[in-house]
């Protein structure tokens, strides 16, 4: 910010200079709230009210993944006194980078049935071999519930195909 503003002004400004006049008109510095931009409330809302209904009905194995750098995201930002400092996700990526794998279950009290953190690069092949890890709850037919992330299909000579798990697992 102090290169940028020395160069709009052709003079130099130090970094402590801007912090001064930061907090001289009421902006201080704090520890940033995410606000993540990726979901849909009004496709959500519409498939829980969808689902509401089955939940007791059937046994449902609900897989998701989410990747994250635990070094990248910057802690702390500016805003005027009394409100939140809120910042965007970067979409760059970092050099250290993780993926959580879980899998949740209505059938079970808690819910998780497992989970999997691994610093292994995500494609289709660690997806499915943490597929080959879930074990189904009950005597009933479990039915897979997932998002359609690129990672869940496999690709085959060219083509995509939808990962599908044996007929006796789920």
């Amino acid at each position: 910010m102090a290169e940028w503003l020395s160069q709009q002004v052709g003079q130099r400004i130090s970094r402590q200079a801007i912090g001064w006049w930061l907090k001289k008109l009421g902006i201080t510095r704090k520890k940033l709230t995410y606000h993540y931009t990726q979901l849909d409330e009004v496709k959500a809302k519409a498939f829980n009210e969808e689902i509401k209904l089955l939940l007791d009905k059937f046994p449902f194995i609900v897989l998701d993944e989410c990747s994250f750098y635990p070094k990248l995201d910057p802690r702390f930002g500016y805003s005027l006194k009394g409100t939140r400092a809120v910042e965007r996700k970067p979409s760059h990526k970092g050099d250290e980078h993780c993926a959580l794998f879980f899998a949740i279950s209505n059938l079970k009290e808690n819910g998780v049935i497992h989970w999997e953190l691994t610093k292994e690069r995500v494609n289709w092949e660690t997806f499915y071999n943490f597929l080959e890890k879930i074990n189904p709850i009950g005597d009933k037919k479990n039915y897979l519930i997932m998002d359609n992330a690129s990672i869940h299909d496999v690709p085959i000579r060219g083509k995509k195909k939808s990962c599908q798990m044996s007929e006796s697992r789920c």
